[in-house]
């Protein structure tokens, strides 16, 4: 097995199930958001009139809906899309584990899984968001990875606009965008600098103010934060719940205060990991959802394992990496109620959990300098 194998072993089976919910069986993605995504996008196309440009589904409605006024609406090719979006996205997270230099063993390893993933085949092979949600972190983690390990001081422009498209695509990742930039700033003015120093000092302020008209821009354009952060939690919450699903496991759930949320966050925590509990698997579905949490778990341990037994510079990166990936699941598992969905919020970072994971088997005595050796993003197979 080889990287190159693992990514068209993923490419192929997104392609069939492409064809398999646009030609053969339509009706086997149960309508649901493709469905409606394909709709509105085909109205797009016939009327020439592209959605008002907004954070959420607008873009990628337009996105759509200019392939298919240049092509046909067909809910195959929006698949086909997406399995595009996937296989770049790939190619993207090849390049990360190259900046870290894993492996090749545990890059085919990762890729494999990468390819495999059931959820992953799924959403990625019909016109859904996750596909470029995840394209998108990938190339922001790629060019904080090829800024702060190899000075690539160009793929500044890289990552800006991989967090914009991101955000573009959700609340969420606008939000997680804010504190992976600030990050990235805080890791490159930061490097190689220990203990208390004026470049320390100015990294702070720089990412408190990157922090500061982030959420500015946040309020005014994705989840209003006029209320505070308490009022756009409970807010995010009651939208969940006014959708009934049988995979529930947030309901009634009352956030009035700062005590409330902090009582409360560690719960919908644990449960947007978990869920569902093997005592709520009712369905053959559920089953692989229980597996794919399962799956995630041991890789969270290899991860914790990766930042624990690394050297400068690569710890500062791999821990860097981390915080971007709990703080990236921890916002999202404050509006999310039942694991259906949680499936889908989890797809965006799990490419970074990989890379995480991935990292586990770099040598201790890492002393590799800063700007060793790069790799292409062009270039995702190894031999």
């Amino acid at each position: 097995m080889s990287v190159r194998r693992a990514l068209l072993l993923g490419l192929l089976l997104r392609g069939a199930a492409a064809i398999w919910t646009g030609a053969l069986a339509p009706g086997a993605t149960g309508g649901g958001d493709a469905e409606d995504f394909h709709l509105e996008a085909t109205a797009i196309a016939i009327s020439g009139q592209f959605d008002d440009l907004a954070i959420g589904t607008a873009p990628y409605h337009n996105l759509l809906g200019l392939v298919y006024s240049l092509t046909t609406d067909s809910f195959f090719l929006g698949g086909l899309l997406s399995c595009l979006a996937w296989f770049l996205s790939a190619v993207a997270l090849v390049g990360s584990m190259r900046s870290l230099s894993v492996n090749r063993d545990s890059q085919w390893r990762a890729m494999l899984l990468y390819a495999v993933l059931p959820s992953s085949i799924l959403l990625t092979s019909i016109p859904l968001r996750e596909a470029f949600q995840l394209l998108f972190v990938n190339l922001a983690i790629y060019a904080a990875l090829q800024i702060y390990m190899l000075g690539k001081v160009g793929h500044w422009f890289t990552l800006i606009s991989a967090l914009l498209g991101a955000g573009s695509l959700h609340g969420a990742l606008l939000a997680s965008g804010v504190l992976l930039l600030a990050g990235t700033l805080m890791l490159v003015f930061m490097r190689g600098r220990l203990g208390l120093s004026w470049a320390t000092l100015g990294a702070v302020g720089v990412a408190a103010f990157v922090l500061w008209y982030g959420f500015q821009i946040f309020g005014d354009i994705s989840y209003s934060l006029d209320a505070g952060l308490v009022g756009a939690v409970e807010a995010a919450q009651l939208a969940g719940e006014s959708i009934d699903a049988r995979a529930d496991y947030k309901s009634g759930v009352l956030i009035s205060s700062v005590g409330d949320l902090l009582l409360r966050f560690p719960i919908s925590f644990l449960q947007f990991f978990l869920e569902p509990f093997p005592w709520h698997v009712s369905a053959a579905g559920d089953v692989v959802v229980l597996l794919e949490n399962v799956l995630r778990c041991w890789l969270i341990w290899l991860g914790w394992k990766s930042v624990r037994h690394s050297q400068p510079p690569r710890r500062r990166a791999l821990l860097f990496m981390a915080l971007a990936y709990l703080t990236m699941e921890a916002i999202w598992s404050l509006g999310t109620g039942n694991w259906g969905t949680a499936v889908r919020h989890h797809l965006p970072a799990f490419g970074l959990l990989l890379l995480l994971a991935s990292a586990v088997d770099l040598p201790e005595e890492d002393e590799a300098p800063l700007c060793e050796a790069s790799t292409s993003i062009g270039s995702p197979g190894t031999g």
